[in-house]
């Protein structure tokens, strides 16, 4: 809408490349298997390979005038050192999780050659980029730290369009939505926890999960072992789905392993919850349990005290008029500081400056 052409490069798990034009860009499938269920070595190998295929296509396409390289994982930078060095491309890096940082705090790469090795290539992406996006004030900082390029915080977009507020009264079950992925990364443990001592209060709510990930298997096991019936899981689906099972809800939940890299991200949930207009419910400190107290839409508990949650959470299911004044203010947080509207006027300005 701003004028530009835009092709996209990406992946499906197809056998075969497929180009399409769909809603004014040129996107590229390149088949590169993934899927959040692969273990940390399988998602590697898809990385490297979307790396490779990635230059070979580049080769054959018409040189832009400027790359957009969204990450992670940060193996993307190849692509974007090898333009510029080989094809004269200038790039804008975009950071939504800080790699190496989170995988090296997760425990995935323990080698400590590797982690010097990987932590020098952060700094040498960030140092021949054109500019830096960060998802988050967290990441900008951190960022910051090591190189001299500028820095901006764009945040996801809530689509206030999409998404439409449906308040409904906590009459019957209260609902709570959680959406994304089911890994190690979100520990869902913490949420098996808050509703197992739900269950043991007697309080009338209902947890749904929607999403896949490595740990889904695991996680369904240890929910019918804790004789949980008042969870509910839900298979992966498209955002239409999405949206309904986020009409029905009253809240979600966001919940991340207690590592305190992680809480610097900018989860994609936070933002539809948002939008729908849904009381948000967090385990973990950073930048987002600041903002939603800050805001009044949502609530934090420490993830280990689970009993702490149940008392936060009472008041919103016998107070129907302060559960509707959260989800206001989740509202209308969304419309003033994440609409899809500003967020990109804010980028398109920085790109184009």
């Amino acid at each position: 809408q701003h004028g530009h052409k835009i092709e996209i490069i990406t992946t499906h798990n197809q056998n075969k490349y497929v180009r399409e034009t769909k809603d004014g860009f040129i996107i590229h499938y390149l088949p590169v298997y993934y899927n959040n269920k692969l273990p940390f070595s399988e998602r590697k190998k898809s990385f490297l390979k979307f790396v490779f295929r990635s230059i070979k296509l580049i080769n054959k396409l018409n040189k832009p005038d400027m790359n957009y390289v969204i990450s992670t994982p940060l193996t993307v930078g190849i692509i974007a050192l090898y333009s510029k060095i080989f094809k004269r491309t200038s790039y804008y890096f975009e950071v939504g999780d800080l790699w190496p940082e989170a995988p090296i705090q997760m425990g995935a790469i323990r080698n400590r050659l590797v982690q010097k090795v990987l932590y020098l290539f952060e700094k040498i992406v960030y140092k021949y980029s054109k500019g830096i996006i960060a998802l988050s004030e967290p990441i900008k900082q951190a960022i910051q730290a090591k190189t001299q390029n500028e820095v901006i915080v764009i945040p996801n977009m809530a689509d206030t369009i999409f998404y439409q507020p449906s308040y409904e009264s906590s009459i019957g079950d209260f609902k709570i939505l959680y959406l994304g992925a089911v890994g190690k990364a979100n520990q869902l443990e913490y949420l098996l926890e808050a509703a197992y001592v739900v269950n043991e209060a007697a309080l009338p709510i209902k947890f749904n999960v929607m999403g896949e990930g490595y740990e889904l298997d695991n996680i369904q096991q240890l929910s019918k072992k804790m004789l949980l019936e008042n969870l509910e899981f839900h298979d992966h689906a498209p955002k239409q789905k999405v949206k309904e099972l986020l009409d029905e809800s009253h809240a979600i939940f966001i919940t991340y392993k207690d590592i305190p890299i992680l809480g610097t991200g900018s989860p994609n949930k936070l933002f539809d919850g948002l939008a729908a207009g849904k009381l948000i419910i967090t385990n973990f400190n950073g930048w987002i349990r600041t903002l939603i107290e800050d805001n009044k839409c949502g609530i934090s508990y420490p993830a280990y005290k689970p009993s702490i949650f149940v008392e936060k959470i009472k008041p919103f299911i016998t107070d129907s008029e302060l559960l509707l004044k959260y989800q206001g203010n989740a509202r209308s947080l969304a419309e003033r500081e994440f609409s899809k509207e500003r967020v990109i006027n804010r980028l398109n300005n920085f790109l184009v400056k």
